[in-house]
């Protein structure tokens, strides 16, 4: 049974707003330890920002002037029949702005994927990228399937490379999350399937829950990026949902734009979602035809891991080893996979080999251990033939006493037979 409200907003409640002016305060630092946690600053560098990629924000609408996104936006959409009277379903950068409170998610989003550096606040992780806002505050999944299909419309003429979703819904199921047991909406995981299928890769945060076993819906699913939250020292938040199956980890403590035109730090897997999109696009943007595969090992692809006490070695986002790992079409996952498969192929022949040594010394020991009964037969035989042959020899002489004393014995009869053949008759024959 599908649900009818699948929404929550991913936020931590600790965030607090800062002012404009507040540059050398530690919610910047935090911002600047969190980029550097993920080599940002190496890609900029490198000329890597974005440029002729497009985003899509799933949220809670935008503050379309805020000065942090000034020129990001190429449209928008409002898909809740609840909140957006006549833009319901309405194209339109307007469309796309907050029409129920201010939009201070989404404008947080929007701001940390593509904000405009400033001296409030650092700037987004793709700046040249651009986005198209869709508010879809308490639309639920009726308004998270029209902004999808919309989408599918839309994608080819803005290059849509990505869906950020900073949304979800708890996973209950008995099964764990993110290892294909998420089943509480399948008409929008179809949904979610069908803009896979078509090239956008589908971004969505993992959930606030602290679960170490569950994902939040639609995370849970294999074909999305799912996302969890670090602190900006890169440890796992205590917040941040995780499985043995989570794509990637990126920070959450960032600076970004409010929705009344201030900033604010941000916190929860909300703050780190849009991290992976800003990626994402860098990725595109490196490697167009990229696939989602591709995307995936890019984004894994990092010397920065981190356990907790369930799983090791997740791993945290690397932009400068993602951007050279797609370029190169070599991925640290498989390169790995190729030296574990290596390894065991030489502990295989190893073993083998060794267990080839022992069973011919076990041969060897058996070969001599028969040799030596041989040579015991062979002996043994020996004095047999040697015994047979006196005995034959023996055998031999008595059977010569034997044969002289019947030819005695047959001599005497015949001389018997002469006397008595005499007449007259010798007394006694």
């Amino acid at each position: 049974m599908r649900l009818k409200i699948i929404i929550f907003l991913l936020v931590t409640s600790s965030l607090v707003a800062i002012k404009p002016s507040s540059a050398n305060n530690i919610d910047f630092q935090k911002t600047f330890d969190s980029y550097n946690l993920i080599g940002l600053s190496q890609v900029q560098k490198d000329g890597w920002d974005g440029t002729g990629q497009t985003i899509v924000v799933i949220d809670d609408g935008n503050s379309i002037d805020h000065p942090y996104l000034s020129g990001v936006f190429v449209d928008g959409n409002c898909t809740s029949r609840t909140v957006c009277g006549s833009d319901y379903l309405k194209p339109g950068i307007k469309s796309g702005g907050a029409h129920k409170g201010n939009g201070a998610h989404g404008s947080m989003v929007s701001g940390i994927i593509a904000g405009q550096k400033n001296a409030s606040a650092p700037g987004g992780i793709a700046p040249k990228a651009k986005i198209i806002s869709i508010d879809n505050t308490d639309g639920g999944s009726e308004g998270l399937l029209a902004a999808m299909e919309w989408v599918l419309t839309i994608r080819k003429k803005y290059n849509v490379v990505a869906v950020s979703g900073s949304i979800g819904a708890p996973n209950f199921s008995d099964f764990r999350g993110g290892e294909g047991n998420c089943l509480l909406d399948p008409t929008l995981s179809v949904k979610i399937k069908e803009l896979v299928n078509a090239g956008v890769v589908m971004i969505f945060a993992a959930g606030n829950g602290g679960s170490y076993v569950k994902l939040d819906y639609p995370a849970c699913l294999s074909e999305v990026v799912s996302v969890g939250a670090l602190t900006s020292k890169g440890l796992i938040a205590d917040y941040s949902n995780i499985s043995k199956s989570i794509t990637v980890l990126a920070p959450a403590e960032i600076i970004s734009s409010n929705g009344d035109g201030g900033y604010f730090i941000g916190g929860g897997t909300s703050s780190a979602t849009p991290i992976v999109a800003g990626a994402v696009a860098l990725l595109k943007q490196a490697k167009p035809d990229a696939t989602l595969q591709e995307i995936k090992l890019a984004l894994q692809s990092t010397r920065s891991r981190v356990s907790d006490v369930i799983w090791g070695n997740l791993p945290i986002l690397n932009l400068p080893i993602a951007i050279d790992a797609i370029q190169r079409g070599k991925f640290e996952i498989q390169a790995k996979q190729e030296v574990d498969a290596k390894a065991a192929a030489e502990l295989k022949a190893k073993q083998e080999s060794d267990a080839l040594a022992v069973a011919l010394a076990d041969s060897q020991k058996v070969n001599r251990e028969l040799q030596s009964q041989l040579s015991s037969i062979g002996l043994n035989f020996q004095l047999l033939s040697d015994s047979v042959s006196v005995i034959q020899a023996q055998v031999s002489q008595l059977n010569s006493k034997l044969m002289a004393s019947l030819a005695g014995q047959k001599a005497a009869n015949a001389k018997i037979k002469k006397i008595c053949a005499a007449k007259p008759k010798p007394k006694g024959c």
